[in-house]
């Protein structure tokens, strides 16, 4: 804004154009000038031709001189200083680079204002004239690359809002302020709308009267209040759920360590901005949405903006609303771990799929409180539920359309499950109800009440201690499909309570639930095993004629069943006897057995059966038990069954009301004797027969016709034995004479034989001779019903006593170079003796001659493979055998050679042969396929199925299939993955790695020698890095040797030294 001095300062600076008018000026071109004094400002100031001027010397001007609207450049080198009182406002001012625009305010009671445009490229410098220098206040709009500096003044210098760039100050000017009021005529105030104020709803702070561009939370500290807590210090503030119906107020101060203030018309800098209060609208939380995920605490609650935890949900909803979760939930979300419910609510997941629940701790349910649970998966963690501390327990839980889940509930007046499947740890309430639903786990309650299909798959025993109302039976799984399983203990033992319920039986009818009394005296619904009539019914004293009706001992029943029957014969009562004063069984009578069964007589039997409307006592098989003091199990054979017993149910027996008891009686055939057929047995010499009869066994009379008619005695059919009539004597020897049986058999039973004693004795009959054998006649002798028998036997078992002839000595002299063995250590004259003859290696024999004792030498007989025969004379004969080494082929090794034995050894084994004309050629070189071929011949060529890797080996050369062996093998590696270099002469590095590859694949140890110092040779630098641990195997092996303290391991290896490796090797092998 403008002064009232601005005239005033205008008149003075047009006096100074005025005289600078009258100096001589540069001029550049038209329309521009260059200055370097203050009156020449002056005229140019007043020249219309004039547009821009250049300030070319250091000058001062007084406020108003510099106010128009030509361009003003300030040269580089120079300092326009402005001496302002009041307003100073330029057109247009260019600063150079190098120039410089100081600005002064003069008066304290005056401070400057500075409007217009400037371009700085220099520095513009804000200070003061005196120590009462006034401020400086910056309005102008700055642009350029220069600099701005406030450090000397320690006046107020207060710029507008984006007027200078703050790039522009150096490091040395922080004492300025920044002007953020847009009119200075006004204060700043908010100018929010309660209208905004709704719960949950973000609200942003808004000031007028600011400049354009303002970071309020860069300039401003907030303060929003409400219900006397601080909720936001920030430009925005979330409503928070708990603030519906109250006030709320807001604080905006700028920052202590903040550059920016607000002017007033005064100048006067203001740092604050009144507080703005205002109601935030009533609000009632029936339906709130949390989501873990993505919700915010202080969010609206709405479907679009969720909360983060449940906690704050159940916090703000209001009585009998609705919680929604959009997505799962676990409590560890909020941290509480702890709900308290103090209010009816429903939590619902708010999707197609069950959200799951994880609430982890104990859930409190405050008296007379409902909390449901809707569309919700408890998952497989344990939740617990149970009273508010220090409640009656009045409240109640409803779970609809529920699953999973592992909870626990206790001290709960009710809990309803509706079309849900829940599991539970223990479930203890005073009313359970099941609509359409499943309880899985464990329950207790005073009170059962079912509608639709509702069932229980129990993981241990339920309880119902007083009623239960089910609008149909109940299907319960129980923990265990066994019998005796207790599965819901109710309040007395009672058939309806098990019509309330229904087993879920897996195995085809074979079980149901039974109220029964438990062994522990409480009455129970138990899984309860259907009994099957079957197998043995064994009754003592069965009717038979002449037999007693009544018991030995009074009270018994003398029937029964096998203890795995599990039901026990209570009552057993005959009837139809005739004769009614002694009570037997009479011809005719027609017998009947009423019997009274019992599946649980005891109450101490852990299992449980029942009898079923459809149990059939025709199943049992009767049998007679005949002995009393012998185990009924011993009477369990077709011949002690009883035929013709018939089982029936007459009216008013069978099954009773709480299939405990089944009533039925066994209907006897007529009592007949008890006939027994004896068969026609013939007489033997010693044993009675007797003719075909019958017996009763009951009356013990006999019958001559099966059907009692014809009596008879006992006499009557018996048969008398035959006698004895034997036979002549029958002889058994043994081959050689020295022992015999003998055998007489009855003629009238051949079963009967005897075999009396026999004693046999011997005399030569014939001698023997030198060439036949001589006989011995052998004579037995028994003695049998006072007769006595002999018979004799004549065997040649005398031997002939044979000739007699000498044998002569047979003497092998000793010899070298081989080993010879003979047939025979002596032998008689005219035998075949044979003489095996075995040169050792590297020997042949040269001769072999037999002599006998006079000297003369014996005709031999060559067999081949080293053997040959000549006749015994009649003296003792001598065999010598000379051997002398062999000779090898090879005119170029000799037996001084160093070589010649490893020459030799190579040879005779077939490893290495010469190279023609009678050569070995020791110092020739050896290449690398010649190696790998005497190693797999020496392996007795394997076969091998590996690809050949190197593509300088050939297909179907001598070399081709051993080097596919020694490479699958890793004996050998080429130059690279490809070469190998067959035809290459190997060195004797290359040699000592293949060798010691070759021992590694026999399995040799190959740790020898690895600690060997192979630097002692002069020549140790020159082994290859790879060669290293073979040279240092094959020195300390003995297999390679250095000379004149050199290894040479680059050198060809010679043939000689090849078969000297060679030979080594295979020694080592065969070691």
């Amino acid at each position: 804004m403008k002064s009232k001095s601005h005239h005033k300062i205008f008149a003075v600076l047009l006096s100074f154009v005025l005289i600078v008018a009258l100096l001589p000026a540069t001029v550049f071109a038209a329309g521009s000038t260059t200055i370097t004094k203050k009156n020449e400002l002056s005229a140019a100031l007043k020249d219309s031709e004039i547009t821009e001027i250049h300030v070319a010397g250091n000058m001062t001007v007084y406020t108003g001189e510099l106010n128009t609207d030509k361009t003003i450049v300030i040269d580089s080198g120079y300092t326009l200083t402005v001496s302002s009182a009041s307003d100073f406002q330029t057109g247009n001012l260019i600063i150079s680079d190098g120039a410089t625009l100081k600005v002064v305010a003069t008066s304290v009671s005056w401070p400057a204002h500075v409007y217009g445009t400037v371009e700085n490229n220099g520095t513009i410098l804000m200070t003061k004239e005196t120590d009462n220098g006034g401020s400086i206040y910056w309005h102008a709009k700055t642009t350029g690359t220069g600099i701005c500096s406030t450090e000397t003044c320690n006046k107020t210098v207060c710029i507008d809002y984006g007027a200078i760039p703050s790039e522009m100050f150096n490091a040395f000017s922080t004492n300025y302020k920044i002007n953020i009021i847009k009119d200075t005529s006004k204060n700043a105030t908010f100018t929010m709308s309660e209208a905004d104020l709704i719960p949950g709803n973000t609200v942003t702070a808004t000031i007028d009267n600011l400049v354009d561009g303002i970071n309020l939370d860069e300039v401003f500290k907030f303060q929003w209040k409400g219900n006397s807590s601080t909720l936001s210090s920030e430009s925005t503030c979330q409503i928070p759920l708990n603030m519906s119906g109250k006030k709320i107020t807001v604080n905006a101060s700028i920052k202590s360590d903040s550059p920016y203030v607000m002017l007033d018309s005064n100048s006067t800098i203001k740092t604050s901005i009144s507080q703005w209060s205002g109601t935030v609208q009533t609000v009632t939380n029936t339906t709130l949405y949390v989501d873990m995920v993505n919700g915010n605490d202080n969010n609206a609650g709405t479907e679009a903006q969720p909360l983060k935890t449940l906690y704050k949900a159940i916090d703000n909803i209001e009585a009998g609303g609705t919680i929604y979760l959009i997505g799962d939930y676990d409590a560890t979300t909020d941290g509480e771990y702890v709900y308290s419910f103090l209010k009816n609510i429903t939590i619902k997941g708010a999707g197609a799929e069950k959200s799951t629940l994880t609430t982890w701790k104990t859930t409190y349910i405050a008296d007379g409180v409902t909390v449901t649970f809707d569309n919700i998966d408890f998952g497989t963690i344990s939740n617990s539920f149970t009273k508010y501390p220090n409640s009656t327990g009045t409240g109640s839980l409803i779970f609809q359309n529920v699953s999973g889940g592992n909870i626990s509930v206790s001290d709960l007046d009710s809990v309803t499950l509706k079309n849900s499947s829940l599991g539970s740890q223990n479930l203890q309430t005073n009313t359970l109800e099941l609509d359409e639903s499943t309880l899985n786990g464990k329950f207790s309650c005073n009170d059962f009440v079912a509608k639709g299909n509702a069932g229980f798959v129990l993981n241990g025993t339920g309880s119902i201690a007083k009623s239960s109302t089910v609008e149909r039976p109940v299907t319960v799984t129980p923990s265990s499909l066994a019998n005796g399983t207790l599965v819901i203990e109710v309040p007395e033992e009672s058939p309806a309570w098990a019509d309330d319920f229904v087993l879920n039986d897996t195995e085809n009818g074979t079980f149901a639930l039974k109220c029964r009394t438990s062994t522990y005296g409480d009455p129970c619904l138990i899984v309860t095993e259907k009994l099957v009539a079957g197998g043995p019914l064994h009754i003592a004293f069965a009717p038979e004629c002449s037999g007693d009706v009544v018991d030995k001992e009074p009270g018994k029943t003398y029937i029964d069943v096998p203890n795995e029957f599990y039901a026990a014969v209570t009552s057993a009562v005959w009837s139809g006897y005739s004769d009614i004063d002694e009570k037997t069984w009479q011809a005719g009578d027609i017998p009947e057995l009423t019997i009274v069964m019992r599946t649980d007589i005891s109450g101490t039997n852990r299992k449980s059966y029942y009898f079923a409307e459809d149990f059939d006592p025709s199943q049992f098989i009767i049998y007679d038990w005949q002995d009393l003091n012998q185990f009924a199990e011993n009477f369990y054979k077709d011949e002690y069954q009883i035929d013709g017993v018939t089982a029936v149910v007459k009216t008013g027996q069978g099954v009773s009301d709480d299939g405990k008891i089944f009533t039925f009686t066994l209907q006897f055939p007529a009592v007949t004797h008890n006939l027994q057929k004896v068969d026609y047995k013939a007489p033997t010499c010693t044993v009675e027969g007797n003719e075909e009869y019958w017996y009763c066994k009951n009356c013990g009379k006999y019958f001559s016709d099966a059907e009692g008619e014809n009596e008879i005695t006992s006499e009557s059919t018996v048969i008398p034995a035959t006698g004895h009539n034997w036979s002549e004597p029958e002889w058994n020897w043994a081959e050689d004479g020295k022992t015999c049986t003998v055998t007489f058999t009855c003629q009238n039973d051949a079963s009967h034989k005897a075999t009396p004693e026999v004693t046999v004795t011997s005399e030569v009959k014939t001698p023997a001779t030198s060439t036949q054998n001589g006989v011995t006649e052998y004579t037995a002798t028994t003695t049998f019903e006072g007769t006595t028998y002999t018979a004799t036997k004549e065997v040649a078992d005398i031997p002939a006593t044979g000739h007699s002839f000498p044998a002569y000595a047979i003497t092998v002299q000793e010899t070298t170079g081989g080993t010879v063995t003979v047939s025979h250590q002596s032998a008689a004259k005219g035998r075949t003796v044979t003489i095996t003859v075995t040169p050792e290696a590297g020997y042949a024999l040269e001769r072999l001659t037999v002599t006998d004792k006079y000297g003369s030498a014996l005709k031999l007989t060559a067999l081949g493979g080293g053997k040959y025969t000549f006749e015994m004379p009649a003296s003792q004969v001598n065999i010598q055998a000379v051997f002398v080494p062999e000779q090898l082929p090879f005119a170029d090794v000799k037996p001084t050679d160093w070589f010649y034995e490893a020459v030799a050894y190579v040879y005779e084994h077939g490893l290495m042969d010469g190279v023609g004309s009678n050569r070995f050629a020791p110092n020739a070189s050896t290449t690398r396929a010649m190696i790998v071929t005497i190693l797999w011949r020496l392996e007795g060529e394997p076969e091998a199925d590996d690809t050949m890797p190197f593509a300088d080996v050939a297909a179907n050369t001598w070399y081709t299939e051993a080097v596919r062996w020694a490479a699958g093998e890793g004996i050998v590696e080429g130059y690279s993955e490809t070469a190998f270099g067959p035809n290459d002469p190997i060195t004797r590095e290359q040699l000592a790695a293949i060798l010691w590859r070759y021992a590694k694949y026999l399995e040799l140890d190959v740790s020898i020698g690895e600690n060997t110092n192979i630097l002692s040779y002069t020549d140790a630098a020159e082994i290859s890095e790879y060669a290293i641990p073979a040279l240092q195997w094959a020195c300390g092996a003995g297999i390679l040797e250095g000379s004149n303290g050199s290894l040479s391991p680059r050198a060809n290896a010679t043939r000689a030294e090849v078969a000297t490796m060679l030979m080594r090797v295979c020694e080592a092998c065969a070691n």
